[in-house]
């Protein structure tokens, strides 16, 4: 049994039912919904080879060469090294300001913090979420009778939000249809709302609707944002997406939740020291 606090000093117990549904929303929320943000992803990087080749430019300036590539291990010591030369080599692995042979500056380490610099991985998945929405309709109650485009929407009624159709509309993105990171980026579609890591689209904004909107989207999107683009970055330090043959088009039908891919999505992988 579990416990929540309602109230000062009160406490009550939750039910095996209420436990069950708090564990399936976690696993729900938190695991279908990112991995299917990095399939998308991945698929949308190997047919667009040119974007993907920006991106894994943005996260080497950013990041650094990855500490395990050849040429950044600073030199082991062999048993005929003299005390003094295996010594100053120790040193040169242990310090922090340097990771190769040349005292070059160790990168900076994949965190919250250096993840915040990568502004084209940020604009990559916003786009793959705006072409591709994990769900494609979300509910809302009415609480009070208002009149919406001239249709009347009476106190309780139920409201679908179609957020495929608003991420599609050429009013809001031209081409909708194209993968185009830069519409996230600064200097574009300053009508929406902004943040202050990029300056470019919001998460909050009504013109962007993947998350959901207001005081009930999803309580989880900067959570989410972050665990893809630190996957993602970790990925792309190694490899690199191709397409794989005999590739399609995303197949997917609007339905409410998640809606299953009807055939795999299929692309190939390459080590980036063979290219």
């Amino acid at each position: 049994e579990a416990e929540s606090e309602e109230g000062a000093g009160s406490r009550t117990k939750l039910s095996f039912k209420e436990l069950v549904s708090q564990a399936s929303l976690f696993f729900l929320a938190g695991n279908d919904t990112s991995s299917f943000v990095l399939a998308v992803l991945a698929y949308l990087l190997a047919r667009h080879q040119d974007v993907q080749d920006r991106l894994i430019a943005e996260i080497d300036r950013e990041l650094g060469p990855d500490a395990t590539s050849p040429g950044t291990l600073a030199p082991t010591p062999t048993s005929s090294s003299s005390p003094s030369t295996a010594a100053a080599a120790a040193t040169t692995a242990s310090s922090p300001l340097s990771s190769s042979p040349l005292g070059k500056t160790a990168p900076p380490p994949l965190n919250y913090d250096s993840i915040q610099k990568l502004h084209l991985m940020k604009a990559c998945v916003l786009e793959a979420l705006r072409l591709h929405p994990v769900i494609s309709v979300f509910t809302r109650q009415a609480l009070e009778s208002t009149e919406i485009a001239g249709y009347p929407i009476p106190a309780g009624a139920g409201v679908y939000v179609p957020v495929k159709s608003v991420c599609s509309d050429p009013d809001l993105y031209p081409e909708p249809e194209l993968f185009k990171p830069e519409r996230f980026l600064k200097g574009h579609l300053e009508s929406l709302m902004t943040d202050s890591a990029s300056g470019g689209v919001g998460l909050g904004s009504a013109m962007f609707l993947p998350f959901g909107v207001g005081p009930r989207s999803c309580i989880g999107m900067r959570l989410g944002m972050y665990q893809v683009m630190m996957v993602m970055a970790a990925v792309l330090k190694k490899v690199r997406f191709v397409s794989a043959p005999g590739e399609i088009n995303i197949p997917r039908a609007v339905m409410f939740g998640i809606p299953p891919f009807s055939e795999p999505l299929m692309v190939e992988v390459e080590a980036r020291e063979q290219l």
